[in-house]
């Protein structure tokens, strides 16, 4: 039998290659809303390679990445934010409701407005309210920030929930157009003037000042009461005939494990907001 001091001098020299624990798994390819990467796939891809040995790749590719790409077999499972997916008869796969996320006013932290109402918040985007003293801040001009791509899901969802009539993008005041939302989180951040709108998951991260709404925070228990006035659920997208480690991933996520791991987040779950009602289907009522 060899001495152990001598065993682990060749280990160390490279004459000798250790055993491994465990192979490295092939990544599960994930792409799609960045909604749904700050809210679910942060808190839950390190404990679940933990778990399974199983890492999770994200691709970038924006909102509609999530769709085209696992219908296209680039992505074995995708995220998507836009509420009425739901009920689009040209979906390809399978949509699987796994959050609920709010959609928050953010402005540069110099701001010192502190909260808008619903109805304000409108006015500033049809461009009705332009200056920050008519809604109690300084003399200061508004800029707006959007997403400029007609197709994202997140702005979209914000332009059809937000107002009585869904709002074209054409109709937004021309200001901050951006192509993605970090772009428009980054903008903002460093522009004192500036007031975009995105996910509250996402403005936990960057370095922005979250106005209230109505006087509420977008804390978890506010939207999952449905005091909170704007929400939209988020999805995981399946491809047609989902993979095995596609369910496990999806098993994994809806698990006890996984739904704790997204309450300890700030996310709120579908059992959490399970009360809810869904202003996007026809037939509801809109705010």
């Amino acid at each position: 039998m060899r001495h152990p001091a001598l065993w682990i001098l060749l280990a160390l020299a490279g004459g000798l290659v250790l055993p491994s624990t465990q192979a490295t798994a092939e990544p599960l390819q994930w792409g799609g809303c960045s909604f749904v990467e700050s809210a679910v796939l942060d808190p839950l891809v390190d404990p679940y390679r933990v778990k399974t040995g199983v890492p999770v790749q994200v691709r970038d590719g924006g909102p509609g990445y999530g769709l085209r790409g696992t219908a296209g077999g680039e992505l074995d499972v995708g995220g998507a934010c836009h509420p009425a997916l739901a009920n689009g008869p040209d979906l390809e796969g399978e949509l699987v409701h796994v959050a609920w996320e709010a959609l928050v006013p953010i402005v540069h932290p110099s701001n010192p407005v502190e909260e808008l109402s619903l109805a304000e918040l409108r006015g500033i985007f049809r461009g009705e309210i332009t200056n920050w003293k008519e809604v109690g801040g300084d003399d200061r001009f508004i800029v707006v920030g959007h997403r400029a791509r007609p197709s994202s899901g997140p702005g979209r969802a914000f332009r059809e929930l937000a107002f009585e009539e869904p709002l074209a993008l054409e109709d937004l005041p021309s200001g901050l157009g951006r192509q993605t939302t970090a772009e428009l989180e980054s903008a903002v951040a460093n522009l004192d003037n500036a007031i975009a709108v995105t996910s509250m998951a996402r403005a936990r991260q960057e370095q922005v000042k979250v106005l209230r709404l109505e006087g509420l925070e977008a804390r978890a228990e506010v939207v999952a009461e449905g005091q909170y006035p704007l929400f939209l659920p988020l999805y995981l997208v399946l491809p047609n005939g989902a993979e095995a480690k596609v369910e496990r991933f999806v098993d994994f996520v809806l698990s006890d494990q996984g739904q704790r791991l997204l309450k300890n987040h700030g996310t709120v779950t579908p059992s959490m907001g399970e009360a809810l009602d869904k202003p996007w289907e026809a037939g509801a009522a809109r705010r």
